[in-house]
């Protein structure tokens, strides 16, 4: 179950509107990226990634972004 807490942590934050790069023209959807601090959930595969702590998942970036409510 650990890897799926750790998937969904990851996912979750997609949807919070994290590591968002821009929208795609056409659909007008998000196109996502992914964090570049080491040790953040959201880099990619920081769900699989052992550095990452699931009790801290994400990098004061990340964190900042979403305490300010995706601004």
């Amino acid at each position: 179950f650990a890897i799926l807490k750790r998937l969904t942590i990851h996912e979750v934050g997609h949807m919070l509107g994290l590591a968002q790069v821009g929208r795609n023209e056409r659909t007008g959807l998000p196109v996502m990226g992914h964090c570049t601090n080491p040790g953040c959930i959201m880099q990619s595969g920081g769900s699989f990634s052992p550095d990452v702590d699931v009790n801290d998942p994400y990098c004061k970036d990340c964190r900042a972004f979403l305490l300010r409510g995706g601004s």
